[in-house]
């Protein structure tokens, strides 16, 4: 460990990391990769230390001699955000996540999914049912 301390004892400033910080630390690397900004063996290598990171500051390490991320501002925020809560929520939904969801949020994200699949449905049958052409339907078929 870099830190100096032993696999039980977390330095005192220490804070540890998720397992969404790490995954936020491998995009930042493969992102500089595919700038050219490492080699294969040293993007392997340091994502190998992401994965076994214990410590936000171990991360930070990692990207110490990177430029800085670019700020993402507007609607490309927001839905880069949604994105990663939805994908965080499935994850512990699926039981892949460190502790998953908590029977509360799991019920939420549930209902958020139905609600989903009925408005999807719902648009389709009434486009196949031809509501939405932009001409007024009759119901009565007589």
């Amino acid at each position: 460990m870099a830190t100096g301390t032993s696999p039980h004892q977390a330095p005192t400033d220490a804070v540890r990391c998720s397992d969404t910080e790490r995954e936020q630390t491998a995009t930042r690397l493969q992102d500089a990769a595919a700038e050219g900004r490492f080699s294969l063996e040293e993007v392997e290598e340091r994502l190998a230390r992401t994965y076994a990171a214990r410590y936000r500051g171990e991360l930070d390490a990692l990207t110490a001699d990177l430029p800085p991320a670019a700020v993402r501002t507007g609607w490309a925020a927001v839905l880069g955000l949604a994105r990663e809560q939805v994908r965080a929520d499935l994850a512990g939904l699926l039981g892949r996540g460190e502790a998953g969801l908590s029977p509360r949020r799991r019920a939420a994200v549930l209902v958020a999914v139905l609600i989903v699949v009925v408005l999807v449905v719902s648009m389709v049958m009434l486009a196949l049912h031809g509501v939405t052409d932009g001409e007024p339907h009759r119901f009565d078929h007589g």
